[in-house]
C-alpha cells in the first residue's frame, strides 16, 4: 500500500450556479459591467511563483499566462504566449516562438528577455512551484521573439509543466525590475501584479474582496466583464442566500451537490465536464495509519458507490483508477471493496481508535458531506 491512500470519486461535472432574476437563461456579453462571485477562503498570495493553492487559481490565471496551456476541455497542449515550439531530438532543447505584440499590464512590450527574467525569478524565489524549472541548465534569447531552454537531462513532463495552472507564468518588469527590492518583488506581488492576461489585479483586500479589471489592451479575446469582484464569504450557506438575494451573480465552485434539487427556479445550474477527483490522505507517521495492515483495512471500509451517490448527487462518476481516464487510460483499478471482516480485523489491530477527518475550506461543499459519510456511526464504530 502506498504512503498516500487515494480514494473516493472523480467529479464528472464542475458546477456553476448563476442568478438570473427569472427562469430565462442570460449570456454575458462584451457590454456586461460587473461580475460578483465568492471565494470560501483567502488565497495565500497573488504571486504565481509562490502561489500553490486551489482557492485563488482564477485570480492567477486571469492575470498571468504561460508559454503553453491546455486546450479547453482537453489534455492537448497548445500554444499560449508561445505561438509554436520545437523540441530537439535529444529532448534537451526547447525553442519557443513568442506571440508578437503582447504587452504587460504596465504597458511594456513582452520580449524573450522578459520571459527569461520571469523564469529566472521563479528559480530565485525558490518556492514550491520552482521544481518545474529546476531541470533547466541554461536559457538564451536569440532574438526578441525566440526563447530557448536547455535542460540538464530529458524531462518527460516538461511541456506539461509549461501548460500547468501552476506552471511558470510570465511576470513583467514592473515586479521583476522596478519593484524587485531584495526579495525579487515578493512584497510588491502580495497585493499587485504585472502580467499579460485578460484582467489586471486592481484591488486586494485580504479577508474581504479582490478586484479584477478588464485589460482592454489584451492581445487575445477581450474579457466579457469590465470588473470582477471576488468576495471572501467563508460559509456556503451565506453564499447561497447572497446569490438568491442578488448580492452575488454566481457561485462557481464548492456548492453542495446534494442541495441542487432544492434551488429555486430563479437560479440556473450550469454543468461542465471536469477531470477532478477527491483524494483521501492518511498520516503514515501517526497511529493508527502508521501500520500498513490498518491502512489496508481502511480500504475495506470505503463504500465508493455510496460516496458518489450521496455526496455528489448525480454530478460524478466512480473513479476507475488513480488518475482520470482522459489522462491515463488502461490503468489498474482502485482496490476498494467493502469487506466488514477485513475492516474489523484492521480496527482491532489499530493502536488508536480515534481518527480525525479534515477537509479544505475551499471545497467544503462535497468534502464535508464525504466526511460525514466516512465518520463512523454507533453501528459501524468497530469496523471503521
Amino acid at each position: 500500500m502506498t504512503r498516500r491512500l487515494i480514494a473516493v470519486a472523480a467529479l464528472a461535472a464542475a458546477l456553476t450556479i448563476a442568478g438570473c432574476g427569472s427562469t430565462e437563461k442570460k449570456t454575458p456579453t462584451a457590454t456586461s459591467d460587473v461580475l460578483r462571485i465568492p471565494y470560501l477562503a483567502d488565497m495565500s498570495v497573488p504571486d504565481p511563483d509562490v502561489f500553490y493553492d486551489i482557492e485563488g487559481n482564477s485570480v492567477i490565471l486571469n492575470q498571468y499566462e504561460g508559454l503553453l496551456k491546455y486546450a479547453p476541455g482537453s489534455t492537448e497542449i497548445v500554444g499560449s504566449l508561445a505561438d509554436s515550439w520545437e523540441v530537439s531530438p535529444d529532448r534537451l532543447t526547447y525553442t519557443f516562438k513568442l506571440h508578437p505584440g503582447v504587452k504587460f499590464h504596465s504597458g511594456v512590450a513582452m520580449t524573450s528577455k522578459s520571459v527569461k527574467a520571469a523564469f529566472q525569478r521563479r528559480l530565485d524565489v525558490g518556492q514550491a512551484p520552482s521544481y518545474m524549472l529546476e531541470p533547466v541548465k541554461s536559457m538564451s534569447t536569440p532574438d526578441d521573439l525566440t526563447f530557448v531552454v536547455r535542460l540538464k537531462s530529458p524531462v518527460n513532463p516538461f511541456e506539461a509543466y509549461m501548460a500547468s495552472s501552476w506552471g511558470p507564468k510570465i511576470i513583467g518588469p514592473e515586479a521583476i525590475e522596478k519593484n524587485a527590492g531584495k526579495d525579487f518583488g515578493q512584497k510588491f506581488l502580495r497585493t499587485k501584479g504585472d502580467g499579460t492576461g485578460p484582467y489586471k489585479l486592481t484591488g486586494f483586500q485580504r479577508g474581504r474582496q479582490y478586484t479584477l479589471t478588464r485589460n482592454d489592451e489584451y492581445w487575445g479575446t477581450k474579457a466579457n466583464f469590465k470588473t470582477v469582484l471576488i468576495k471572501i464569504t467563508p460559509d456556503i450557506g451565506t453564499q447561497r442566500l447572497e446569490l438568491q438575494n442578488g448580492d452575488l451573480d454566481a457561485i462557481v465552485k464548492s456548492f453542495p451537490a446534494s442541495e441542487l434539487e432544492s434551488l429555486p427556479d430563479s437560479l440556473t445550474v450550469i454543468k461542465k465536464d471536469a477531470n477532478l477527483r477527491l483524494l483521501l490522505y492518511v498520516n503514515t507517521n501517526k497511529a493508527p495509519f502508521d501500520d500498513p495492515a490498518v491502512r489496508e483495512g481502511l480500504r475495506s471500509t470505503i463504500d465508493v458507490d455510496q460516496l458518489v451517490t450521496q455526496a455528489y448527487a448525480g454530478t460524478a462518476t466512480k473513479s476507475v483508477g488513480a488518475y482520470p481516464e482522459a489522462t491515463l487510460a488502461g490503468q489498474p483499478e482502485l482496490p476498494y471493496a467493502v469487506d466488514a471482516a477485513k475492516a474489523k480485523a484492521a480496527a482491532d489491530k489499530a493502536k488508536s481508535k480515534k481518527i480525525t477527518l479534515a477537509y479544505t475550506a475551499d471545497e467544503s461543499g462535497v468534502q464535508r458531506r464525504v466526511g460525514e459519510l466516512l465518520r463512523p456511526s454507533s453501528r459501524r464504530r468497530a469496523s471503521t
